[in-house]
């Protein structure tokens, strides 16, 4: 998972705080935000300039938005207009608010719906040819008829193809669970907008929506308020989740702050992988140690190489006067360094290249609890963004225990077999080929 942020919040925030936009884009950049979430008329408008600093910042395009009423006019072909764009930002889906339906239209009201249908099957269509995904989500307007989960899903079920943007934020209109409806709806799921509410302002005058009921429920920053966020972002992390985070924050008061508290919270909950600094050096030598014993004595059987060779002092303090040491370590830290993994990577002439995964380990106090699948998870991540052709790693012939971990990850043994130096134990080649159809991963759960 990667964190975007909708475009029209940062640049309500820019507009109120009097800043620079580009200052503020990299600023967010740096603070987590890899992606902006833009609507349709502001990228076209500005498509020679922002294109350009996006890519200049490291910045990618999420999505594209835009409301249509194809209740009143299905004929409109304007969204090949934004899947053209999408297309050539780099942008994966689209989301298309198709319409309302007023009180003075419900006479109508089924002729409307049928519009829309058709409208978006069109869509669809288009969006396949183009390679870009066309979704809608539960909007929070009184006037949508697909702001329940009923009423959404109408339109999912009716038009095959048609992926949800889910909103977390939305399903208030009817006081529905987001949780159940997430559930219901996971499979048609291509991106997630994080909207969090709020039963009270955290300002006097924080933008608000008014549910069926007459209820008022507040915007808040993503992870303050009482939206069911965190579960739903447990449940997408054990799915293997590969899509992206959306922070949206119309209407909050303070909304560059809204927006910064938003990514530091999502960094806390979901992003727990980072590089390795001098600072956790005790943390490391613990994990590796304690861990190598745990693995390795029953296989070696050297006690005087557990016990007296292998020191935690020593890897501690190797790690702490050595910074090159740490080069290609990652940590995963939720509050705990509790587990650790070391890359590196090859560029073979002619064979492309490589990512070899040299260590992973997790510290005994944490084992089995799903932090080995999130360390292999970010590994994958980092090789497919790393553009390489092919992942692979050597286990020790009699660690079983790895191997069904591995194997478990996608990884086949080469038939390739070497010794390990100074034993008399056989190490194997587990190789991923990422030319092969990804599916094993994606579907890879605890």
């Amino acid at each position: 998972m990667k964190i975007a942020v909708f475009y029209e919040n940062i640049l309500e925030g820019i507009n109120k705080e009097g800043l620079q936009e580009e200052e503020v884009l990299r600023e967010l950049h740096h603070l987590g935000m890899e992606l902006v979430y833009i609507s349709y008329d502001n990228l076209e408008a500005k498509r020679d300039i922002l294109l350009p600093l996006f890519a200049e910042i490291g910045l990618k395009v999420e999505g594209l938005h835009w409301t249509f009423d194809f209740g009143l006019h299905p004929e409109n072909q304007g969204y090949k207009r934004v899947i053209d764009l999408a297309k050539e930002a780099g942008a994966g889906n689209i989301l298309i608010v198709p319409g309302m339906i007023s009180r003075e239209q419900q006479v109508r009201r089924e002729q409307l719906l049928l519009n829309m249908k058709k409208a978006l099957a069109d869509a669809v269509k288009y969006g396949e040819e183009k390679g870009i995904a066309v979704s809608m989500e539960d909007y929070d307007s009184l006037e949508a008829p697909y702001n329940s989960l009923e009423g959404l899903k109408w339109f999912l079920d009716g038009v095959e193809g048609l992926k949800c943007s889910f909103d977390t934020g939305n399903f208030v209109m009817y006081h529905q669970d987001e949780w159940e409806a997430f559930r219901l709806l996971r499979d048609k799921i291509c991106t997630l907008h994080l909207k969090d509410r709020s039963e009270t302002p955290i300002n006097l005058v924080d933008g608000s929506v008014t549910c069926a009921d007459g209820k008022v429920m507040y915007s808040a920053p993503v992870g303050s308020g009482c939206m069911k966020i965190a579960e739903i972002l447990q449940e997408l992390d054990r799915d293997g989740y590969t899509g992206n985070v959306i922070v949206e924050l119309f209407g909050y008061t303070h909304t560059l702050d809204g927006i910064r508290q938003s990514i530091e919270w999502l960094k806390r909950k979901c992003f727990m992988i980072r590089k390795a600094a001098k600072e956790d050096a005790s943390r490391l030598a613990e994990i590796l140690i304690f861990a190598k014993r745990g693995a390795y004595r029953p296989i070696f059987r050297n006690d005087f190489v557990s016990f007296n060779e292998m020191s935690v002092l020593d890897t501690a303090l190797h790690f702490r006067d050595n910074p090159e040491a740490l080069g290609g370590i990652y940590v995963y830290d939720d509050g705990i360094v509790r587990g650790m993994m070391h890359i590196e990577e090859y560029r073979a002439n002619g064979q492309g290249r490589a990512f070899q995964l040299k260590e992973l380990y997790v510290d005994y106090f944490f084992q089995r609890q799903g932090i080995g699948r999130k360390l292999m998870r970010g590994f994958l991540d980092m090789a497919r963004e790393g553009d390489a052709d092919s992942v692979f790693l050597w286990v020790l012939e009699k660690n079983t225990a790895a191997i069904k971990f591995y194997t478990s990850a996608g990884f086949r043994a080469t038939g390739e077999r070497r010794q390990e130096p100074g034993t008399t134990e056989y190490l194997l080649k587990y190789e991923r080929d990422f030319a092969e159809d990804t599916a094993v991963f994606r579907l890879w759960k605890s």
